[in-house]
Parts: C-alpha cells; sequence; structure tokens
C-alpha cells in the first residue's frame, strides 16, 4: 500500500515558531509549557463586535429559570396526611381502594387537586411544628441555664455563710487577745517585783 504525499487538500496552516527557543533552558519541557506556549504565540485579541453582533448575543443568552409550584393532587396529600399521623393501616387501605377505583374509571386524577386553602394549612401547621420543637429547644437551654444559676447561687450562700462565721471567729479571738494581753500587763508589775 502506497500513501501519496497530496500537499492540495491540507488547506491553509500558519506556521509555528520554534518552541525550544521560548522555553527557558532550565524548564522541563512538558504540556502545561507547551500549551502555554502555543497559545500566547497563537493568541489575537478578538474584533470588537458590531451593534448587531451583539444584540444577536443577547438575545443568544440563556434566560434565568423559573420554577412553578404544580398544585398538590388530593391523593398525594392525604397520602402525606397519613403518613405524617403514623396511620400505615389506613395507608394501606386507602392505597388499595384508590389504585381500585382510579383502575375501574370512577376517579378521574387528572381534575383533583386540593385546593390552596388546605395547601396553605398544612404549610403552617409544619411550620407550627417547626416552631414549637425550636421553642422546646429553647425552654430546654433555659432550664439548664436556670439549673446553673440555682448551682451558682447555691455555692455563693455557702461561700457568704462560711465567711461570715470566720468573721465572727476573728472577732471573738481579736476580743480574747485583748483581754489576755490586758490581764498579762496585770501580771508585768507584780513580776518585775
Amino acid at each position: 500500500m502506497e500513501v501519496e504525499d497530496d500537499n492540495d487538500d491540507l488547506g491553509n496552516y500558519k506556521e509555528v515558531s520554534d518552541i525550544d527557543s521560548e522555553l527557558d533552558e532550565g524548564e522541563e519541557e512538558n504540556f502545561d509549557a507547551v500549551f502555554n506556549t502555543l497559545s500566547s504565540a497563537g493568541t489575537t485579541q478578538p474584533a470588537p463586535l458590531s451593534p448587531s453582533a451583539a444584540d444577536n448575543r443577547e438575545k443568544n443568552k440563556p434566560k434565568k429559570a423559573s420554577t412553578t409550584q404544580k398544585p398538590v393532587v388530593v391523593d398525594d396529600f392525604i397520602r402525606n396526611f397519613m403518613i405524617k399521623s403514623g396511620m400505615k393501616k389506613s395507608l394501606d387501605a386507602f392505597q388499595a381502594e384508590w389504585y381500585e377505583m382510579k383502575e375501574s374509571g370512577r376517579i378521574k386524577v387528572d381534575e383533583e387537586v386540593v385546593p390552596d386553602v388546605y395547601v396553605k394549612n398544612e404549610q403552617l401547621d409544619n411550620q407550627l411544628y417547626a416552631l414549637r420543637e425550636e421553642a422546646a429547644r429553647a425552654q430546654a437551654v433555659a432550664e439548664k441555664a436556670r439549673g446553673t444559676w440555682e448551682k451558682f447561687r447555691l455555692e455563693r450562700d455557702f461561700h457568704r455563710m462560711h465567711h461570715r462565721r470566720v468573721q465572727q471567729e476573728k472577732a471573738t479571738l481579736l476580743r480574747d487577745m485583748k483581754r489576755l494581753q490586758a490581764h498579762c500587763a496585770n501580771f508585768e508589775p507584780a513580776l518585775k517585783q
């Protein structure tokens, strides 16, 4: 098999300058260095956009996504209520009867939507539950702080009572010392004689 060297279909290519001359002597030749050298050698500044091209670019920008909340379907509402309430047997019976009625065509699933008032009540109920849990946690913290404060108050009272007792003993000892000094002062003239 022979391959002919035909330069006519290759197209126009730019000549790349010698990479080895642009690399530092001590720099090891690796992919990143070669890539950086090629990108810096071949980069050109983009031409400024014309007003019509700028308008087209603005039109082609992706728009911000928006979400819409679908209304809650009745069966999902009832299932969520039963799961939250812990009614497993009722949930099993409901699902069995619901699918049976759905298969027989007695229920049109697409039209059954929970009114917004019920959805709002459920949201408020969830919010109330969360706030009650938060209040219970705050109450527990307050009780702990109250217990700590009570403990510190009892310790303070103990130390205060101990301090008063020590002061009374000191006063008693000082009084006894003065009496002994007065008593010893009476003996001193007798000892001199």
